[in-house]
């Protein structure tokens, strides 16, 4: 909370404006990168690592300024955070790749054991939540570089004058880095992770082909294009076969009891026995891994300290409080939606 408002503060401090980076692509980069946040954390539980709480508050403090404050949100301030924010995404992509295909068992190869580790998390879930709040910037920053630019891109001679000019430049480099951010969390292995991506960032490019005219729409389906060519090409070169592999293993075992095949709709099942013994106020905050144990039904060598999921852990939790949060959120959340689609011109 304390975060979120001196963000606010500072974004909210003075009217400057900077035109080479439209608003509603902003508002729209905030709304896609908490959507794939959010749609993981049904099937993860995020909030508690230092780096996804963070860039989540920040996130919402921008969409908050762009939304609520646009005559007095400092446009350049904005900016700057976006851009940082996709290029620390852009980095530690390139670092969880290397990693990956150096991976000893340890975290920047001399820390912590993790075996499910990816990048410089312990998870890979963890990773592919952070990706989420990261990538849609990268994608936000190379379309309007893509569609703001001035000149002609008819015949030849201006494709080619185009595709080296300084704007362009910009445009591939951010959409590049925006595919590297992608290809990191296929190659992650998480299933909900790789969902999550590939809805919001279909979601961005709908909103924006459906919004913008007719000449900019053609050039983000150009980027759509380039976008899935070398998506393509990076998700052929690292051939992550062991996800094809978990999803086949989903399939496999899609006629077994669920307490066998799925640990984590178990544990949510045990959660509903959980809630009905605290309904008011919850286990309280953070109790989660000391409660649960009681409750399990399903017996293995370790036992869980997270619900899987942010919802369900927050209701344990904070019982009927934690279902009012719930729902204000979601409800906040999709009026920003509506807000930007009816503001959008």
């Amino acid at each position: 909370g304390m975060l979120y408002l001196v963000i606010l503060k500072r974004v909210v401090s003075s009217f400057q404006w900077q035109e080479d980076i439209p608003t509603n692509f902003l508002k729209l980069a905030c709304l896609c990168a908490l959507l794939g946040f959010i749609l993981q954390n049904f099937f993860a539980f995020n909030f508690h690592i230092p780096a996804d709480a963070i860039y989540f508050t920040i996130i919402i403090a921008l969409l908050s300024a762009l939304i609520y404050f646009p005559s007095r949100s400092d446009y350049i301030f904005i900016r700057k955070i976006s851009n940082w924010i996709a290029l620390i995404g852009i980095g530690i992509s390139i670092f969880a790749i290397i990693q990956k295909f150096s991976y000893n068992g340890r975290i920047f190869w001399i820390g912590k054991k993790a075996v499910s580790g990816f990048g410089p998390f312990i998870s890979y879930n963890l990773y592919t939540g952070f990706m989420e709040l990261c990538a849609p910037f990268s994608l936000c920053f190379s379309l309007a570089y893509l569609i703001n630019y001035r000149g002609s891109i008819q015949g030849i001679r201006n494709k080619i004058i185009w595709l080296f000019s300084p704007q362009t430049n910009k445009a591939l480099f951010y959409l590049a880095g925006f595919v590297i951010m992608v290809s990191s969390v296929f190659l992650s292995s998480s299933r909900a992770g790789s969902a999550a991506v590939v809805i919001s960032t279909l979601i961005f490019f709908i909103i924006l082909i459906i919004k913008l005219k007719p000449k900019k729409r053609i050039r983000v389906l150009y980027g759509a294009f380039i976008a899935l060519l070398l998506l393509a090409i990076a998700v052929t070169f690292t051939s992550p076969t062991f996800l094809l592999e978990k999803y086949q293993r989903l399939k496999e075992i899609r006629g077994k009891p669920i307490s066998k095949a799925l640990v984590r709709f178990n544990i949510w099942h045990d959660c509903i026995s959980l809630y009905r013994d605290f309904p008011l106020l919850g286990t309280g905050w953070g109790t989660f891994c000391h409660i649960y144990p009681k409750y399990r039904t399903l017996r293995m060598k370790k036992f869980a300290r997270y619900a899987e999921n942010d919802y369900i852990q927050t209701i344990t939790e904070l019982g009927s409080l934690g279902i009012i949060l719930n729902l204000a959120f979601f409800l906040i959340y999709f009026r920003l939606w509506i807000l930007l689609l009816k503001g959008w011109k």
